[in-house]
């Protein structure tokens, strides 16, 4: 079922990140009275957490690859929507290995990737070095060839919330900061209201639960289990380095990217994850921050003198079959749901196309595959694609 807004709907909205944002921004956009809610500060949580990368390498099955793509081509679209994308930073990926059998398996990935039309092109390390990202330091003798993904790249997402924030605002967007929600008023399988911890309370003609990491619990309060899981991620930022990153670099035990401050975000080391957990102080920051910057040093040498300036840890939500879990919850005729692990990738994305589906417009076919009905008893991916 799909439709339950329209102009002067009221719609609450869960979790301020960027999926919530685009969503309240998208629902504004087409009329509806919306609410966002959050138990913090806005696109303080994951979102201001996150590496960032805009990219849809490596995603399996095909339709989430898909949707990924998609989701990176709606950053563009919004950019000529806006005016002006200065969240946008689309300068390529590169990606290399020290080792034959890591730089087979991203001779097979670009292969995958291009039978799906995803570009992905091999350069000599002459060129990427020289051209793309004067920074690095790569002995051509042993690393032989690159490979370079032209569309992909970062994304500074707390411009972009400031940006959805600014428009739904306008629009008529109320915000709730530092306002967990504890209870979901239903009734028969409509959710009717939230009410806060303050004891205020909202009512509703639509929900959207788009808390990210906490989106369980969110869930748990309508009474369906969420099958989510939470995967901690460390991002180290270094000083400025000479010179500046360009491109989204991808080593084999470390990627880094520029960082707005004139330095690098160094992160996805899975190993050096495992070392911490949400509540790891980091001031000062982690010991595994300083493994980062080595391992960074080994291919970009002048991040080694300009040293780690911060750290952040971000705890990323992570759906238990690894893809999106966007649409309507299961029992209920007017409670959404928006989870992923792509969130900044996918996000606008997201926000549009299940702002249309509350609106009115229809379900959209991109989102089919990833309906939350997957995970009733019985049921699959292919029961998405048949609802």
């Amino acid at each position: 079922m799909s439709g339950n807004g329209g102009a002067g709907a009221e719609v609450v909205v869960i979790g301020g990140g960027i999926v919530g944002t685009a969503t309240a921004y998208r629902l504004a956009e087409g009329g509806a009275r919306v609410t966002l809610v959050d138990a913090g500060e806005l696109g303080r949580g994951t979102s201001a957490s996150s590496f960032a990368w805009l990219n849809s390498a490596h995603k399996r099955p095909r339709a989430y690859h898909d949707l990924n793509v998609a989701g990176m081509a709606e950053h563009a679209a919004l950019g000529r929507e806006f005016g002006a994308a200065p969240w946008l930073h689309s300068v390529g990926g590169l990606s290399w290995s020290v080792t034959a059998a890591g730089q087979e398996g991203l001779r097979r990935d670009a292969a995958r990737q291009a039978g799906w039309g995803y570009r992905t092109e091999a350069i000599t390390t002459g060129r990427a070095t020289r051209e793309l990202e004067p920074g690095l330091a790569v002995d051509p003798t042993i690393v032989p060839e690159f490979w370079y993904a032209p569309d992909e790249g970062w994304v500074d997402v707390p411009t972009l919330i400031r940006h959805f924030l600014d428009r739904a605002t306008a629009l008529g967007t109320t915000i709730r900061t530092h306002e967990a929600v504890v209870t979901i008023e239903q009734t028969g399988g409509r959710a009717t209201g939230v009410r806060l911890a303050s004891g205020a309370t909202l009512a509703a003609d639509a929900l959207v639960n788009c808390a990210g990491p906490r989106a369980d619990e969110v869930a748990a309060l309508l009474g369906w289990s969420l099958p989510l899981d939470r995967q901690p991620g460390l991002l180290a930022i270094t000083g400025p380095t000479r010179p500046s990153g360009r491109c989204v670099c991808h080593a084999d035990a470390i990627t880094f990217r520029p960082d707005p401050g004139g330095g690098l975000v160094l992160a996805h080391a899975e190993d050096l994850d495992r070392t911490v957990s949400a509540d790891t102080p980091t001031d000062p920051p982690p010991a595994a921050c300083t493994e980062a910057l080595a391992r960074a040093a080994r291919s970009y040498p002048s991040v080694a003198a300009a040293g780690i300036a911060a750290a952040r840890i971000g705890v990323r939500p992570l759906p238990r079959d690894g893809v999106s879990i966007v649409g309507l919850i299961p029992g209920h005729t007017n409670a959404y749901v928006a989870v992923t692990h792509s969130g900044v990738t996918l996000g606008p994305l997201l926000g549009r196309l299940l702002a249309g589906e509350i609106m009115g417009a229809g379900e959209a076919a991109q989102l089919a595959p990833f309906c939350p009905a997957r995970f009733t008893a019985g049921a699959s991916r292919e029961s998405c694609r048949e609802s």
